[in-house]
């Protein structure tokens, strides 16, 4: 009789421990699926891309957009792709100018050769604008 009141306590103890074991899986198992994150969606997807001059134009006449040139402004007035805004990539304010813009808006970027507008293209991406064409080689390869 005691060996069965022993054999009844084990059996007892060990069957708690197991329904206590699965419910801790059970908790752990839910946590982890609650910290599963969401896919990216389309509002947080920054698109930045290096592009020719013949992409670069094409995507000039397809998409709405602002076009910029970040060369110095005498490097401006020498020439520049119609409809450009010169935000000089070297003057103190840069970055507040960029500032100004709206982030949702494509851009389109350039310099006299890809050094600037590359920069400028990574500054734009760092502070949250959605689309980032720059222009490859810069003005010099633009022949539209």
């Amino acid at each position: 009789m005691k060996y069965f009141l022993y054999l009844s306590t084990a059996m007892i103890m060990f069957s708690c421990g197991d329904s206590e074991e699965t419910q801790q899986s059970e908790n752990t198992q839910e946590q982890e699926q609650v910290q599963i994150e969401e896919p990216p969606t389309m509002e947080n997807i920054v698109k930045v891309a290096d592009v020719n001059a013949d992409a670069f134009n094409d995507l000039l006449s397809k998409e709405e957009g602002v076009l910029i040139d970040v060369r110095t402004p005498e490097e401006f007035e020498a020439g520049h792709i119609d409809g450009a805004i010169n935000i000089d990539f070297r003057s103190a304010t840069f970055s507040e100018d960029i500032d100004t813009l709206d982030k949702s808006v494509t851009v389109f970027v350039y310099c006299q050769a890809g050094g600037r507008s590359g920069q400028a293209r990574d500054m734009m991406a760092d502070k949250g604008f959605s689309t980032i064409y720059n222009l490859e080689g810069g003005y010099g390869s633009w022949n539209h």
